[in-house]
Parts: C-alpha cells; structure tokens; sequence
C-alpha cells in the first residue's frame, strides 16, 4: 500500500490489529501489582459505579490522539476503543445483525441504497452534537483513502445529507454485506476534521481516488497532527483526558453527553500496560477484569485456577495461522503434487498445540479455506467426508513427490532439476503463535528430507516482505479475521500478498481459474447463485491449495469476576464474534448487560 493510513478495511496491519498479541513492552511485576491495587479499590460493592479494569500494551512516548492515523493513535487499536470512539455499529457475527451505536435506525434497499438514521442528543467532548455532518465528512475521508480492494467504499457512489439526523449511501455495485465497512465506521468529529472532511469530498467528487498524488498530500498531511495537548475529541461514554494517562495506566472518566451513557453501569475504565506475560501475571493476582492477551499454553495453565477467572466462550475464529508459498521464485510449487505432499508431511494438531496449545487451536480438518465450523453450514457432513482432509501421512507425501519427478538421494529431497530442496521459511519475531509454527514445521519437513531454515522477520512490517514476494515459504494467515463471510476466505486465500505486479509479486498465484467465481460468490443476488460459487470455491481450495492451512485460532479471552466485576456473560448470538474485531465483553458494556460487582 502507499497510503500512510493504515484503514480498518486495509489487509495489511499492525499486528495488533491482525492477531491482537500485545506487543513486547515490559512492566515490573511489582509496578504492575501497585497499580492494580488502586485499581482493585475501586469496587462498587454493589453499590452502582465502580472501576472496569483491563489490560493493553500501549506506549505513551510514541502515542498521539490522532483519530484518524490510528496507527499509534493512543489505545484506538485496543477492543477499548468502543468505549470512547465509538463505530455507527458492531456486528453480530453468527448472525449477521447489527447492534446499533451511534446509528439509531437503518434501512437497507433493494438497491443497496443504504439510508441511515443517526442518534440524536450524542455530544462530542468539545460540546457539539454528532450530525450527518461527520457522518458525511467521516464517509469521504473513508472512501478517498480506501484501496481499490477493500469492502464496499470503492463502490460508493453517492453520499447525501437529507437532515441533521439523516443520510443516504448509494452504492454503485451491490453485493451481500457491501455495507459492512459503512455500517461498522468509527466516526470522526467534523469540528476537528472538518477543513480535511472538506477537501476530501472535493476530491472525490472531482474524481481523485486511492493512490493518487491529491489523496496522498491530504492523507499525509492529516497524519501528521497529533493533538497532544486537546487528547481525543469523543462522543462515547467515557472520555480519555491528557491529565488522566501516565506511563503505565490510562483512566478513563464518564463523559456524561456520550453515547449510552445513562445506559453503562461503570464510572470509570482504567488500562493497564501489559505485554502478554505481565497480563497472565496481572490475571493471576486477580488486578484486571479482562485482558485480549494471547497467553501462551503455559501462563493458561497458571492462571486456569485463579478465584473468579473465566476463559471466555469464543467460537473458532473465522481464521488461522498456515504456510504461504512463493510460487514466483520457486517453479515447483506451481505442481499441485509438490503442495499437496507438503500437506501431507505437516502434523496440524501437533503444530497447533505447541504454538498456542490445544484449547487455543483446532487442526484444520476440510482443508477448504474456511474454519471448519464455516465450512460445516455450506456442506453437509457427507459432502465434507469426500473433501481431502490431507491427513500426516508420509508415505503419501513421498509418492506424490515421486509421481512430481522428485527423489531421494539418500534422506535428502532433490527437485526434478537436481537441486537440493532447500528453503528459508519466515516467521516473524514477537510473534509467538507465528515462530513457533515456523520452528516445528520447519523441524517437521527437515526431519522428511528437505533442507529448511527458518527465519523470523523483524514485527515491524511483515506485510512489506509478504507483499515483495521477498520470501520462499512464510507463516501466514488463512480465512479472514476481519470478515466472516464466506468470499472473505477466498479473499485472503487468493488475493493477499498476491497482487503479481513488478513490484508486488507476492505469492504469484495465478488466479484466472477463481475470479469469475469469486466475483459471483461476493456480487451476486441471486442466493443460490451465491452459495454455489462458494461451494465450488471451497472445493477448488481444498484441490489446489493456494495457501497450506495448518491450525485454526480459537479466540480466548480471560476475564475475573466477583471483584470488580459482576459477571462476564454475555447473549450467546455474541460468542462467534471475533473478540478484537466487535467484542462481545465490550458490547456488554456498552448495553450495561455487563456490570460492577
């Protein structure tokens, strides 16, 4: 990408906002326990009010409150977020509705018009009011710095204030869920915004879109503020002032003219700095409510006996962690054989458990790029027994590598041309799940003959490397953690890190056998029609392999209850929700179904 927003509909992200495992930052466990002592004071005991408690790996020395460039925007790429720069919705994932926020009303048309009402009375920090005003001006910010690819802006054809309270989406290209990224926008104040809001819609209107030299002087130059002595203008129910953030705890205060505020039952949230370890620790000692933390197998075994902890009840994330090739570099990989038997050489289950242990993951058992349990509403338990659940079997692996004109030169893999089968695999450095996938498939397909080193990129920017093609195998995601709708995997499957230019090579998958299909799996009206397409999409994935998925995520979150906390239940429609994408805990809040103790 060339833009330096990095948006919320954008693939390529920091890696809080991919996986959602803290970052590498430390605090001394006795600070940590200091801290979350007055936290812990803040009981209600009933009483009404009280203190949330949560945990988040932020760095106050490189923040700004820039809502706009949210990369480094303090705590905006935390699930906290929702509490003060609140979305016009959240979604509800197993079922496809929407919990409305700043949105009162919406209408749908045939059309995929989309009409939306906005709630009146909601004031910003500053005390002016949330209208279609910044509504409007969020909207063409949005689809000005929005890439060709991403979800339903590219298609945006008109956007028209009618009221105060009302305005209208027109899309010029519709398909199911063309709304998604519309409906789920964090809205931007136009009295902060507005010369920027402005300009935007000139350009638009004029024609300028992503990537243009217009787009990139106007997105440069409002990535640039920082508001580091106002802090954030917000319309949620809390605020976040300058003089409430220190270096290990950011407070935040009722804002008494936000959203949901007469409905949400805290007086205050407090974050405390964490990476993933003090979290466990923090957890242990019964200091925070709830932390997104990725913890490694052996800090859950640690805190599973902690009074009042609760391992949340997330269902399989529409994601997972498996194996890209670079079929660009290397003219092998474009033999199905050669993918398949790699398939056959990684154990999954064995994989998966050591990277992020057995109640975190799942072995991918269809092999269709979905999540199994998405893969279970589009085929019947029939039809995926005819799938090819690609199961560890070596001696299978050997014959297809033989059929494909490999062979072995005592325990080593030689290729057709003679060349020694010899790889760099990637993982990336600070993520654990990914570098510990890399060292045991890497060990895995050594111990089966290939000659792999294995190698973890700096965390910075991954994507960069992906993207370039600079790489012979990577970890990398399958599925889609941003968007649980079927085309979403295919998505990610065949088009990320694929774009197959001269200087985005990518994977260099040719995807000329899918495109008609995928566009009709996305685009099409017509039900039926739909479903096809993704039934054959899954079985053509499940043939050809375009990525190697290995284990999928189950989402855990951990929370304590019964000290400042009433409970951490939650509807059940809400637990297929991806806790970093519209969290569930947060949602709770925000409806006060959630409460003090």
């Amino acid at each position: 990408m060339t833009s330096q927003r990095k948006t919320s509909r954008s693939m390529e992200m920091s890696r809080r906002r991919l996986l959602q495992a803290a970052g590498m930052g430390t605090v001394g466990v006795a600070g940590a326990s200091a801290l979350g002592a007055c936290a812990a004071d803040s009981s209600s005991n009933g009483e009404g009010g009280g203190t949330f408690v949560g945990s988040y790996d932020f760095d106050v020395t490189a923040s700004h409150f820039n809502a706009f460039a949210d990369d480094n925007a303090l705590l905006l790429d935390s699930v906290y977020s929702e509490l003060f720069t609140p979305r016009g919705a959240l979604r509800v994932w197993g079922t496809g509705e929407w919990e409305l926020q700043l949105i009162e009303s919406y209408e749908l048309g045939d059309d995929h018009s989309l009409e939306i009402k906005i709630r009146p009375g909601v004031e910003w920090t500053d005390g002016t009011e949330v209208t279609s005003k910044d509504f409007e001006g969020t909207y063409y910010l949005a689809k000005l710095t929005s890439a060709p690819d991403d979800i339903g802006y590219p298609d945006v054809e008109e956007i028209h204030v009618a009221d105060d309270y009302t305005l209208h989406v027109q899309f010029r290209n519709s398909f199911d869920g063309i709304e998604y990224n519309v409906m789920r926008e964090r809205i931007l104040p136009h009295s902060r915004f507005g010369e920027f809001m402005d300009r935007a819609k000139e350009l638009v209107l004029d024609g300028v879109s992503f990537g243009d030299d217009e787009e990139q002087d106007l997105t440069g130059e409002i990535s640039t503020l920082e508001f580091q002595d106002e802090g954030y203008l917000t319309c949620g129910p809390f605020k976040i002032e300058p003089s409430d953030i220190s270096d290990n705890i950011v407070v935040m205060k009722k804002h008494d003219k936000g959203l949901f505020t007469d409905q949400v039952k805290f007086d205050e949230v407090r974050i405390q700095k964490a990476d993933n370890a003090t979290a466990a620790q923090l957890l242990l000692e019964r200091e925070i409510d709830y932390a997104t933390h990725v913890l490694n197998p052996s800090d859950r075994d640690v805190v599973a006996g902690v009074e009042g902890l609760k391992q949340l009840p997330m269902a399989a994330s529409p994601d997972g962690v498996g194996v890209m090739l670079n079929w660009g570099r290397h003219e092998e990989f474009q033999d199905v054989r050669v993918r398949q038997a790699l398939m056959h050489v990684i154990n999954r289950e064995e994989v998966g458990i050591i990277a992020q242990g057995e109640d975190g993951s799942y072995p991918t058992q269809y092999v269709t790029g979905l999540a199994d349990g998405i893969a279970e509403r589009l085929f019947t338990s029939e039809e995926l027994e005819d799938f090819n659940h690609y199961e560890h079997d070596t001696d299978q692996a050997t014959a297809l590598l033989e059929d494909a004109g490999w062979t072995l030169d005592g325990d080593n893999w030689l290729k057709p041309n003679g060349d020694r089968a010899s790889y760099e695999l990637i993982g990336v450095s600070g993520w654990d799940d990914f570098v510990q996938s890399a060292t045991q498939i890497g060990e895995q397909l050594n111990n089966f003959g290939f000659d792999i080193e294995v190698l973890n990129v700096p965390e910075d920017n991954p994507w960069g490397i992906w993207g370039t093609g600079d790489f012979d195998m990577a970890i990398r995601q399958w599925g889609n953690p941003f968007n649980p709708d079927y085309w979403g995997a295919w998505q990610m499957g065949w088009y990320v890190d694929n774009e197959r230019t001269g200087t985005n090579p990518g994977m260099g998958v040719p995807t000329d056998d899918v495109d008609d299909q995928y566009e009709i799996a996305r685009d099409s009206f017509d039900e039926e029609e739909r479903e096809e397409a993704n039934r054959e999409l899954a079985r053509e994935f499940n043939e050809t392999l375009p990525r190697l998925p290995v284990w999928g995520f189950v989402r855990l979150t951990h929370g304590i209850e019964g000290v400042r906390v009433k409970s951490l239940d939650f509807p059940s429609e809400w637990a297929e929700n991806h806790p970093h994408e519209d969290n569930p805990v947060m949602m709770g809040i925000l409806s006060g179904d959630i409460e003090p103790a």
